[in-house]
């Protein structure tokens, strides 16, 4: 696997590591729009695991998926505004 594709994998591990909010994730060159989507999957479940942590009282402290302060109620609206432009291109 090159570096790219190192990259791109380490990304879709982890979004909120490599991206301040959704957005950004459209305007990332280095990837095509089917990995776009890959990306913005990945966050949106990662917020889900988060939300439901959240509502069990089970949450610990910020991991990298707790982006930015963000609640995951908010972050899963902004990805899912953001996969609907996506879907539309």
């Amino acid at each position: 696997m090159d570096k790219a594709n190192q990259d791109i994998e380490t990304i879709m591990q982890n979004p909120g590591k490599h991206y301040d909010n959704p957005e950004e994730v459209i305007v990332d060159e280095q990837l095509d729009i089917e990995q776009k989507r890959k990306i913005l999957e990945n966050w949106l479940s990662d917020q889900k695991a988060l939300s439901r942590a959240d509502n069990e009282n089970m949450a610990e402290q910020p991991g990298p998926q707790a982006v930015h302060g963000d609640d995951p109620a908010v972050m899963m609206a902004k990805i899912n505004r953001v996969k609907e432009f996506l879907s539309k291109q």
